[in-house]
């Protein structure tokens, strides 16, 4: 996907953000999860990019998109998954990179009957 194309696609969000405004809503999710388009930015499990849009998952990125205002809030859940206190260590300043790789694996453990758990490196034989 070329930069051209991404930020094609970026002002469709927008563009559909301002359509649900303009309708009444009063607040817009953007669901970066699951595999979905964003999700693939966010992974370095699948973002191998090394232009300006890869590497999108330290710290002090989420810090640069709250303090521009980008973003009201940043979402997380399947990190927690993999590192319950991650939160903990952030506020500490013990880490600046989440080690998740949102590969998904944690949640295709569901319909294999297995408990969810950070399988990043497998799943038990």
């Amino acid at each position: 996907m070329t930069e051209d194309e991404i930020m094609e696609i970026v002002k469709a969000f927008g563009a559909a953000a301002k359509r649900a405004v303009e309708a009444g809503a009063d607040g817009i999710q953007l669901h970066g999860a699951h595999g979905y388009l964003i999700n693939e930015f966010l992974s370095p499990f699948f973002n191998s990019r090394t232009d300006s849009w890869g590497g999108l998952r330290t710290v002090s990125h989420m810090e640069e998109v709250l303090e521009n205002k980008y973003a009201d809030f940043i979402s997380m859940s399947r990190p927690f998954i993999r590192e319950p206190f991650l939160v903990n260590k952030i506020k500490e300043g013990k880490m600046d990179k989440v080690s998740c790789v949102s590969c998904n694996r944690c949640l295709a453990a569901v319909p294999n009957d297995l408990p969810i758990y950070c399988y990043n490196k497998g799943f038990p034989k």
